[in-house]
């Protein structure tokens, strides 16, 4: 004769599984909120200052003067170049009102047509956020050239 044993759980062991599994997705949860708001706080103090630093570069006299001109890549490139050594930032781009890329650091992207963030840019406002660039999400900031 062969005795079958069943392994039950008792009550307390059950409860023991019950309250670790409560914990184990709590833990989860937190861990999920926690990475969304340092994303979101990360996005937003970036983006701040890299929209500071677009409107330092939207204000320079040299831009302002120069993206009016025929050809205005060769005149602002320097300065595009020192902003994006000075700040550390990975793209530099400036385009006309037409919506073209007149210079860059990235050369390739001369004459190309640039992505907006927002439609109201178009329109003279600042922007920024996250936006997809060349297949990866980048945090970009969109400022307005002011003419006198």
């Amino acid at each position: 004769m062969v005795a079958v044993t069943s392994w039950r759980r008792t009550l307390a062991g059950q409860l023991l599984v019950l309250q670790l599994a409560i914990i184990v997705v709590v833990l989860v949860a937190v861990a999920a909120v926690s990475l969304a708001q340092s994303a979101a706080t990360f996005n937003r103090v970036e983006g701040r200052r890299v929209a500071a630093l677009g409107e330092e570069l939207a204000g320079s006299p040299l831009l302002r003067d120069q993206l009016t001109q025929p050809a205005p890549a060769e005149a602002i490139a320097p300065l595009i170049q020192n902003t994006l050594i000075r700040s550390g930032v990975t793209h530099v781009t400036v385009a006309n009102e037409r919506g073209r890329v007149v210079s860059s650091t990235d050369p390739t992207l001369v004459g190309s047509p640039v992505v907006l963030g927002d439609p109201w840019v178009a329109q003279g406002r600042s922007w920024f956020g996250e936006l997809e660039v060349d297949g990866t999400r980048q945090l970009v900031a969109q400022v307005p050239v002011l003419g006198d």
